[in-house]
């Protein structure tokens, strides 16, 4: 049984619009990573699951080699005010690319899914999309 690879353009989306760390995305990115695992992966999906949505070091791993040099990597937070505390309308803003090229922004209200976003948009202007 193959399963079919996700699209990264709609995971993306999927992933700007989730309102918390999500099993349901962390499967999803797993099998468009790993392809040829998930006919083996069907039944045991809970046992090989990583968490990519909900901690920062998962999401780590999504970070493509780059194909010339080093990556520069950020993961920033607005700072907080009494009027704006951390977590209310200030999101993380996760940025993967070269130092002078085009760089891949990823937003979101929790860090691990903004570096999810920017790593997975670095994976598609990777592989040419």
């Amino acid at each position: 049984m193959n399963l079919p690879t996700p699209n990264i353009d709609i995971l993306i989306d999927q992933l700007e619009r989730a309102p918390r760390p999500d099993p349901e995305l962390d499967w999803q990115i797993y099998i468009l990573l790993n392809p040829s695992d998930a006919s083996v992966l069907v039944t045991q999906r809970y046992i090989y699951e990583k968490p990519y949505t909900a901690s920062v070091d998962a999401a780590l791993a999504l970070v493509p080699p780059p194909e010339k040099g080093r990556w520069s990597l950020e993961l920033m937070h607005p700072p907080s005010t009494p009027l704006r505390p951390i977590g209310s309308n200030g999101a993380y803003k996760a940025i993967v690319g070269h130092w002078g090229d085009d760089q891949c922004v990823g937003r979101h209200e929790r860090a691990a899914i903004a570096l999810c976003i920017a790593a997975l948009k670095a994976r598609a202007r990777e592989a040419g999309k």
